[in-house]
Parts: structure tokens; sequence; C-alpha cells
């Protein structure tokens, strides 16, 4: 605590309050909330909450204390040391820095409010939205097609408590966010829902595919796996704690709970972003990843 007082006051040693208590201080934040928010949050909604309370705490709380502490300490190194230019050369330092950190909060800020509205309104399928959304005549089978966009995860579950009927999903798709795709595979999952692919379900899609109670695909069918990606989107100016590597993690962890064997799982995520590995039907029957081939 006298530590926190001292540099607080400006009567640490300029150097210790400068890069340690600004400059080290301030990376290893940096790399702490990449860490934590890539390892808590687990979908869309928590991880703009967990972004907000931590652009808080770290930015309106730690960092006045840091700026205050280091001007306080300038102040008095000049009335010791003389030394104007020295003086002006960390005035300026501790402007920029506040500058920089201004910007980044903007950015963060607005970044989340505009993806807090994708995952509002892409909540509700659309002309809007990059996938569709088909019930069968009986209403006992939902089709998914196209992009797993945001707020996908959140229309299926409504279609699905509107309609318990719904016994089986079939996917199409090439992929979609990442959130999504896990989502969809926990929504599956909970509502014992059986997932059938008769044509592509890449990347996401196969995540979600995963989540199905029982697994199926057609004659025809194809699942494709490869590493993830952050695409260069409008989207994606949000998503500053994206770890690739704990997402990817994360769900090797969903494929495991769901009895996929480990020797496919070493190889999942081991084809680049931009290839798709997709696995003959034997494979994927050897894997538990599909409980049986099926005419369509």
């Amino acid at each position: 605590m006298s530590f926190l007082v001292s540099h607080w006051l400006g009567k640490l040693p300029l150097r210790t309050t400068l890069w340690l208590n600004l400059v080290a201080l301030l990376i290893v934040i940096s790399y702490a909330e990449l860490f934590l928010l890539s390892k808590l949050a687990a979908n869309p909604t928590q991880l703009i909450s967990m972004t907000l309370v931590s652009l808080f705490f770290t930015r309106l709380v730690i960092f006045p204390w840091q700026l205050i502490g280091l001007l306080r300490a300038i102040e008095f190194d000049y009335i010791e040391h003389k030394n104007i230019f020295k003086t002006r050369a960390l005035q300026i330092f501790a402007l920029l820095t506040i500058l920089f950190t201004l910007v980044y909060c903007l950015e963060v800020i607005q970044g989340t409010l505009y993806y807090l509205k994708q995952v509002e309104s892409y909540s509700r399928p659309g002309d809007k939205v990059a996938y569709q959304l088909t019930l069968s005549e009986d209403q006992q089978r939902l089709s998914i097609r196209g992009d797993l966009d945001i707020g996908v995860t959140t229309a299926v579950r409504s279609t699905i408590e509107e309609h318990p009927q719904i016994r089986s999903v079939v996917l199409q798709s090439r992929g979609g966010q990442i959130y999504e795709g896990r989502g969809l595979a926990n929504v599956f999952t909970e509502y014992e829902i059986d997932t059938y692919v008769f044509e592509e379900c890449s990347s996401a899609c196969a995540t979600a595919f995963i989540g199905g109670k029982r697994r199926y695909i057609g004659t025809q069918g194809k699942l494709g796996f490869h590493q993830y990606r952050v695409e260069t989107t409008s989207t994606s100016q949000f998503v500053h704690f994206y770890n690739l590597h704990a997402e990817q993690q994360r769900d090797l962890a969903l494929f495991k709970a769901r009895g996929i064997d480990q020797v496919f799982l070493d190889r999942v995520f081991d084809q680049p972003a931009h290839r798709i590995w997709f696995p003959d039907h034997s494979t994927l029957r050897e894997a538990k990843i599909v409980h049986d081939v099926i005419a369509r």
C-alpha cells in the first residue's frame, strides 16, 4: 500500500515511476486483458461486458494513478535537477500517452457499441443476415444455411423454443463466427437435437455439427476443418482480444466432451486458415464424428 501511495504522491524515483509503473504496467495490462478475456468470455455478450469492465478499471482507475504519479515525479525531478529539456520531453511523453489511451478507449467503446448492435439486430432472422432458417412442413426439422453470422445462436434457440417439436437440424455453411459455432453446438446438446450434413459444413459449422445428439452425414456431404482466423471486416474492429489458439483449445475441449477420438483431435487444426481438410466418411465414422452415413 505504501508503494501505491508513494507513486501517487510522486515520491518514487522517476525511473521507477516511468518505466515500471507506467510503461511496464501498461504492457502487462494489455497482455493480461488478451489472456483473461479470451479465457473467461464464453460468448459475445460476456465478451462485451467483460471488455467494458476491464476498460473502466484499467483506463479510468489504474491509468489516472499511473499518470498523476508520473507528472508529480517529473515535477520533483525538475525541482531537484533543473533540467528543462528533460522535463519537457517527459511531459510530451505523458501527453502522448494520454492521447494514445483516449484513442484506444474511443476505439474499443465504438467497436463494442457496434458489436452489441450487431448481436441485438442479427438475433432475428431477416434479409439483412447472412443465414437462413427454414422449418420443414412437419416442423420437426430446422435447416440452417449460409454464414453463421452474429446472433444466429440466439435466433436458433428462439426458434427451437417456439417449436419444441424440432428434433433435428440440417447444416449447410462454410463457417462464420467462432462463438456462434460453439453456441449452436451447446444449443443442440442442450435440446438433444440430431445434426445432419448433406452438402458442406466447414469451420465454425463443423463445431456446431459436433453438438448433435446423433450426427449424420449424407453420401455427398462433407465436413471441413482448419485453423481459425479473424476476418478483416467492420465487425472485427471490436475483437481486440481474440486469442485464436485459446478459441481452438476451447473447441477441442468441446469435441473431446462429445466423445471424438484423440487421434482425430490432433489433426483438427493442422490445416492453415486458407486451406480446409475434408476427412473421408470412413475417417469421420472411425473418429466418432458421425454416427452414420445416410442417403438424403
